[in-house]
């Protein structure tokens, strides 16, 4: 359902939901291009959004990833801009100040937050237009040293997982080109498992455990007027396609969550200019049907799935370029096996 919530004025390329006011609800932290700051805007519990009045940067910021970088029990902010990175630190209480550090130089896509090296902080994998890098935190929310991965660039998006079941973030890489694997060595050093998934252009993946036995598999986002494609992982990091063809509809970014109660993960994707939003629900094995839903169609950028309203289910917070950003409820608590969620 469309809560009819209308926040910002479009131009908006990334959400990340957290609890960034410290008021046990989802917020969210938006990126804006073309000159417009970014936003945050905080939830009163009941999946109403209000602009917290701040105005963070105006570097063409292209996404945002939430996580405590400071070690201070607070959510952060990573920013990738088209040019320097920077860090938004909180006060607590969904306050943003810039840590001043400028991180790179190159034209930035999109960052994902995991502790690749095992020193039990955040570290920042970013996609660049050129090549990819790896920021390693210092600790306290700095970040001093950083590698370029082997995989180097052509990449839009990187998702960290446990592919191979070793207990370190290993590399789910969404490229242009084609799809790669990188196994994590455990200190952040990556090397490819010799795998290339198929040869479309995808603009995002979303790692989760689709067939229900334990393992990351990978829900790929493909543009270009090409279907979206599931990948099973044989739980060592060895991918097989399984021949889905979802969609032809240049999506943009896929979200993974239980959108209708059954107990498995459904697919929330965002499409571009003038196609609307599409939910896939999953049959349990990893096999995706399409729920019939029609979500908008303001060129959604991304997707963010959280229990924005308190009742228990998931919820999808959507940023839209062309035109204002939306949240859409969700209306199946109590859903069974394969029943269409009311979105």
């Amino acid at each position: 359902m469309d809560s009819g919530n209308r926040l910002g004025k479009g131009n908006s390329n990334c959400v990340a939901l957290g609890d960034v006011d410290g008021d046990g609800d989802l917020d969210a932290f938006v990126t804006n291009f073309y000159h417009r700051p970014n936003k945050v805007w905080l939830n009163d519990g009941s999946g109403v959004f209000t602009d917290s009045g701040q105005n963070l940067g105006s570097n063409y910021s292209r996404f945002v990833a939430l996580g405590d970088l400071d070690g201070d029990g607070d959510l952060d902010a990573f920013v990738a801009n088209d040019g320097p990175n920077r860090i938004w630190r909180n006060n607590g209480q969904g306050r943003f100040a810039d840590s001043g550090q400028s991180l790179g130089k190159l034209s930035s896509i999109s960052i994902v937050l995991g502790d690749v090296d095992g020193d039990e902080d955040l570290d920042a994998v970013v996609t660049n237009n050129e090549e990819d890098l790896v920021w390693f935190n210092n600790g306290n929310g700095s970040f001093g040293a950083f590698v370029e991965p082997e995989w180097g660039s052509s990449g839009y998006f990187t998702a960290l997982g446990d592919l191979d079941a070793d207990g370190d973030l290993d590399v789910f890489h969404a490229s242009r080109y084609r799809n790669e694997v990188w196994l994590n060595t455990g200190a952040g050093i990556y090397a490819m498992i010799g795998t290339l998934l198929g040869d479309a252009d995808s603009n995002h993946a979303a790692l989760g455990d689709l067939d229900g036995d334990g393992d990351l598999d990978a829900f790929v986002a493909n543009s270009e007027k090409q279907p979206n494609e599931v990948w099973l992982n044989d739980g060592t990091g060895i991918f097989t396609d399984t021949d889905q063809r979802l969609g032809n509809q240049r999506s943009n970014a896929a979200a993974l969550g239980d959108l209708d109660g059954d107990g498995d993960l459904d697919a929330f994707v965002v499409n571009y200019v003038g196609v609307p939003n599409t939910v896939w629900l999953n049959d349990g094995t990893g096999f995706f049907a399409d729920s019939g839903e029609r979500l908008g169609n303001g060129y959604s950028r991304s997707v963010a799935l959280g229990d924005l309203d308190g009742d228990g289910d998931l919820d999808a917070f959507v940023s839209n370029l062309n035109g204002p950003n939306t949240v859409w409820l969700n209306q199946t608590r109590t859903a069974t096996k394969n029943t269409t969620p009311l979105l």
